[in-house]
């Protein structure tokens, strides 16, 4: 499609005219969408991958506790008398496969997650069916599996919390679900506590805690409390557990929220097996000793899927402490060899090694410099990102950064620059994997290892297909020269269940012939590599009736290094948007110096007219540099002095803006970047 020019890479796709799917379907050859496009590796006629070998999570994680059960599993950092980290201590497949199957059958005898049979016009299935539920409120650790595990031991669906969530969205997702016990470490048992006593959460009866807890201030908790490792001294083995089926719903992902309430996606047993079953085929080739850190929540579908490929396809699994900021002790005391994180990460690495760059000496900078243009210069014309000099000289102290053992690293959740990866293949001297899906989908393309462009998210995994639908809104056509554009569609056995007592939003969300409409917008590259350049979901009107897509420029302006984060905001009532931005120090001081700007105060500094006027002409400048429109550079902006996180409301667990949360923790702002005007929604 399209007339590029010659595009000598990697086949991530073939286009397909009709699925065998459904016999005698046709693929809809839709006069606003492209052909359906396959993993190379489906044959024409050919299946989308279902579970391949892998009958279920259940008998292929009992399989490899047969065959490799005395083998380390999952590790956790021991800690020492004085309260400091020691070393990570490790338990086997076999030993987590007893807790689990214990934990497991107490959970029935005891009947703390009692099934109940719910209509599919209610649940959002496609099937009346009966739903068990299990609460899990923790960060990510040994027990947390364990739990997991349990669940898919006897067909419980598990509701995974995150974290950070505040108790709005905890009351919402425990009262749809009417959860009746939460497993949950003992810093939650407080709030749990005051929900129940205040009538917020009515169905929770029973907690069952991970860690110990001071058991005199609970005695008068109206909640039953239980010690999880109680609960499996006092399982009884004559108990008999329930055999998961692949149309099961293993888990309940909520969105993370960036607008409105969380959405339940229901995730089946086929939509993780059938995922795991297409990673072979990837070009990662796994290792007796490859070790995966798992820091990333556990209740978000990119990190769930890591975890649940450990229960098939072997690799040992070590936690962080609990503490983001220790993460880089962990990476030393681990030394992992996968490594999956967020672009947020990977920018921070990046600056980092930038800064570091720059304040060396002129000869060692000169000689890096000199290194990541021979490295670049290489991987951009062979695909390679070792080079047996330069690799011992330069790099090997960034590659101890992760602890020295990384072969593989994986992106996702959100869009990176391609600089950004390039850079940090040739600092870390290993491929990194760019994926893409979302809560509805799970995983649904990925990047080879071996291809040495970047800006794109490759192809379909073999359990699903993708098309491009118009967007003529946004002036995206399937017909667009030199590639096609438009929204992107998924299709496959990789598709949730639909969501959660939400059957309205499944219409909005899946359409009749089974697509996944996601509101992101693709471009498919000659090699038929998807490439997202934009969404739609987020998008506005301004008053002149043009519409902006605010994350694409965000994405945009995030480029300069002296932004740390960018909000984006404009109204249907007005004619031009407005910028909040936070500012990294260091680069603000290196921009100051270049621009010859004397100041004695930093903080009376960054809101002056003077920065704010200049950083309103850079954002002139990226209008000739990225090829924007005049409408498309915020008119006025406001400097924040306090950094967007997880724990201030206004990022998603994976650090995605909250765009709903950020407007109302601005709105004040925002009225006087406007004039004091009315806008939509006051």
């Amino acid at each position: 499609m399209g007339n590029a020019a010659p595009y000598n890479e990697v086949n991530y796709g073939n286009f397909v005219e009709s699925s065998s799917q459904v016999p005698g379907e046709e693929l809809k050859g839709e006069p606003n969408c492209t052909p359906a496009i396959r993993n190379p590796n489906i044959p024409p006629g050919g299946k989308l991958t279902e579970n391949g070998d892998f009958k279920s999570l259940k008998l292929s994680f009992l399989k490899l506790c047969e065959d490799y059960g005395d083998e380390d599993y999952l590790g956790t950092r021991a800690v020492l008398p004085d309260g400091q980290l020691g070393e990570y201590e490790w338990a086997t497949y076999n030993q987590i496969k007893e807790k689990a199957l214990k934990f497991s059958r107490f959970l029935q005898e005891k009947n703390l997650c009692p099934r109940s049979f719910i209509e599919k016009d209610i649940s959002g299935c496609k099937t009346d069916r009966e739903f068990g539920f299990l609460g899990i409120f923790a960060k990510n650790r040994e027990e947390w599996v364990t739990t997991d595990l349990a669940c898919i031991f006897n067909d419980i669906t598990s509701v995974p919390l995150y974290d950070t969530l505040g108790t709005g969205a905890i009351e919402f997702i425990i009262n749809q679900t009417e959860i009746k016990t939460l497993c949950c470490t003992a810093d939650k048992i407080k709030t749990l506590n005051r929900l129940k006593r205040n009538g917020k959460i009515d169905t929770v009866e029973t907690l069952i805690v991970f860690d110990e807890w001071d058991r005199k201030k609970t005695e008068n908790s109206p909640l039953q409390i239980l010690s999880f490792h109680d609960c499996i001294d006092q399982s009884k083995d004559e108990v008999v557990l329930n055999d998961p089926e692949l149309n099961s719903i293993l888990c309940l992902c909520y969105t993370s929220g960036t607008t409105g309430v969380p959405k339940g996606a229901m995730i089946s047993q086929m939509n993780m097996t059938c995922l795991i079953a297409s990673l072979p085929n990837t070009g990662i080739t796994l290792q007796d000793n490859d070790i995966h850190i798992s820091y990333l929540p556990l209740a978000h579908t990119f990190e769930r899927c890591i975890i649940s490929a450990s229960y098939m396809l072997r690799f040992s699994v070590g936690f962080y402490n609990g503490n983001i900021l220790k993460l880089k002790e962990d990476l030393f005391a681990l030394r992992p060899t996968l490594f999956a994180s967020v672009p947020r990460f990977y920018n921070k690495l990046y600056t980092g090694i930038k800064q570091r760059l720059a304040q060396s000496g002129c000869c060692r900078r000169k000689l890096a410099q000199k290194a990541i243009r021979d490295k670049l210069n290489n991987f951009h014309t062979n695909g390679e990102v070792t080079h047996a000099i330069w690799d011992k000289l330069i790099f090997r102290v960034f590659k101890q950064g992760l602890g020295g053992n990384v072969r593989y690293m994986i992106t996702a959740s959100a869009p990176i620059k391609p600089e950004v990866l390039d850079f940090l293949k040739v600092c870390f001297c290993v491929p990194i994997m760019e994926g893409y899906g979302q809560t509805e989908t799970a995983a649904a393309t990925i990047t080879l290892p071996n291809d040495k462009n970047t800006g794109n998210v490759g192809g379909p995994l073999e359990c699903c297909e993708i098309k491009l639908r118009d967007v003529p809104e946004l002036s995206y056509f399937h017909t667009d020269k030199p590639n096609p554009r438009g929204e992107v569609c998924i299709r496959g056995n990789n598709l949730c269940a639909g969501y959660f007592k939400a059957p309205d939003k499944n219409k909005e969300t899946f359409d009749k012939d089974g697509w996944a409409l996601t509101g992101d917008i693709g471009e498919l590259l000659p090699n038929n590599a998807l490439k997202i350049i934009d969404r739609k979901k987020h998008i506005f009107k301004l008053s002149q009736g043009e519409y902006i897509a605010p994350e694409k420029l965000e994405n945009t302006f995030i480029q300069n290094l002296v932004f740390k984060n960018i909000f984006i905001y404009g109204d249907s009532l007005q004619d031009y948007i407005v910028a909040i931005v936070v500012l990294e120090k260091e680069e603000v001081e290196k921009y100051a110096e270049r621009e010859e700007l004397e100041y004695d105060n930093y903080e009376e500094f960054i809101k002056s007219d003077t920065m704010k006027n200049k950083l309103l002409k850079l954002f002139e400048e990226f209008r000739v540099t990225s090829n924007l429109n005049s409408l498309e550079i915020p008119k006025n902006l406001y400097i924040h002095d306090e950094e967007f996180t997880v724990e201030n409301g206004l990022l998603t667990p994976t650090f995605k803006l909250k765009r709903g949360e950020a407007k109302e923790y601005f709105i004040e702002q925002i009225k006087e970047m406007y004039g004091g005007a009315i806008f939509q929604g006051e």
